[in-house]
């Protein structure tokens, strides 16, 4: 079979807030464009259908979604007992059967969960029986050093997962571990995946960005959007906040805080700051940003980013968004972040967690002078080239034809 009209089920075991909404709808969208089918495995499949219906609704007959999460009860049980692919699969043969379609591939988008633990990539090696690929998120063990014991774990759990027949490929956004990960997967091909996102903005400015511009003056903004995990460094940006005199520049923090995430002595300092910096020295806006092309909105509406995320090092989608709106960032040194940055000429890199650094940082890009030239040197359309929607169809294409192909390893 060649690579059109295909039915690809796409199993979602993760949908954190942000991430996984909006890939899963750039996903839909070019598949279903494209004249494949899909059977959908997911936590929100009424919410997906209604976005089918309202944005792509000439195709609303090609799509069919399946409740499947792994916080539920039963799907909690499946997973910790190892049975889930069995599982997965008992949910596609019946999704079959009410459809009369055919799997041809199952495209996974968190195969974290199998490969970063032994006894599950064992039960997943016996237990799933369709062609399947998907997409490695976190291969951390590329990036940092691990204990012994910790490296053979991870080898053992790849290895079973990746050298199954059924494998057809693996996907990484992190195009700097490709080469580390093709050495232990055999002769499967490992695809480098873009980081594709949304790009609209809304047809009006919103009144939020209106009042917040208005804060900041001719004061440059500094943002930091999205999901704030303790590793998306927000401590430390406070930190230097604190340090910051007030007509150097605005700040802006807008995303979902999970309060859960922090310890009590940090909830206790997070609080402290954020009072003392609400209003004349920056804007707090706690909640989850759902829309899109309102998230893009409050990142459009920066001057530059602070992206100094601690502990993480792998891609970002945030990245494609300042680089479609054009705006410099702050990174953590080392790792994928920092590669491209310091390849694409993007902006400045600092120690993650480094209090000294990240106001230096802030200070160099709020002189207007620097930061203008920091935005003549930058190659923003170029990487721009490499993380778009055309480059997702065109690497979706690729492994369809992979799959359509029928290898054998």
């Amino acid at each position: 079979m060649n690579n059109t009209q295909q039915v690809i089920a796409i199993v979602e075991p993760k949908w954190a807030k942000g991430h996984f909404a909006s890939q899963m709808q750039l996903l839909l969208s070019i598949l279903l464009q494209e004249g494949h089918r899909v059977i959908l495995l997911c936590p929100v499949p009424l919410q997906v259908r209604q976005w089918v219906d309202k944005a792509l609704p000439a195709w609303h007959d090609r799509v069919w979604a399946v409740p499947f999460a792994l916080d539920g009860r039963t799907l909690g049980i499946q997973f910790k007992s190892g049975s889930l692919c069995h599982y997965i699969s008992r949910l596609l043969q019946d999704a079959e059967k009410q459809t009369g379609w055919t799997v041809d591939l199952v495209f996974i988008t968190w195969l974290d969960m199998f490969v970063n633990d032994v006894w599950r990539a064992l039960w997943f090696s016996a237990n799933l029986s369709y062609p399947w690929a998907g997409i490695y998120f976190l291969p951390t063990h590329l990036r940092t050093r691990l204990s012994i014991t910790q490296r053979l774990s991870r080898w053992v759990s790849t290895h079973m997962v990746f050298h199954q027949p059924n494998c057809r490929a693996i996907a990484v956004l992190d195009e700097g571990v490709k080469s580390a990960l093709a050495t232990t997967v055999g002769n499967k091909p490992v695809l480098i995946w873009p980081d594709a996102t949304e790009e609209g903005l809304p047809e009006t400015t919103l009144a939020p960005i209106v009042s917040i511009k208005q804060q900041a003056g001719l004061r440059p903004i500094v943002g930091l959007i999205g999901m704030l995990e303790p590793r998306k460094g927000l401590l430390t940006l406070l930190r230097a906040m604190e340090c910051i005199n007030d007509e150097e520049c605005y700040f802006l923090v807008a995303g979902h805080l999970p309060g859960e995430a922090y310890s009590a002595s940090q909830r206790q300092e997070l609080e402290r700051l954020i009072k003392a910096g609400s209003g004349v020295k920056a804007h707090f806006e706690f909640r989850y940003i759902e829309d899109p092309l309102e998230f893009n909105a409050y990142v459009a509406a920066c001057d530059f980013l602070y992206m100094a995320y601690e502990n993480f090092y792998h891609s970002s989608g945030i990245l494609t968004k300042a680089a479609v709106f054009e705006k410099p960032v702050i990174v953590s040194a080392g790792y994928c972040m920092a590669e491209r940055v310091r390849h694409y000429d993007m902006g400045l890199e600092i120690q993650g967690g480094d209090v000294c650094q990240a106001r230096q940082a802030i200070l160099q890009l709020a002189d207007k002078g620097f930061l203008g030239r920091v935005k003549e040197q930058a190659r923003f359309r170029e990487y721009h080239s490499f993380h778009n929607r055309e480059r997702l169809r065109l690497a979706l294409r690729q492994l369809l034809d992979i799959s359509g192909n029928q290898y054998h390893f």
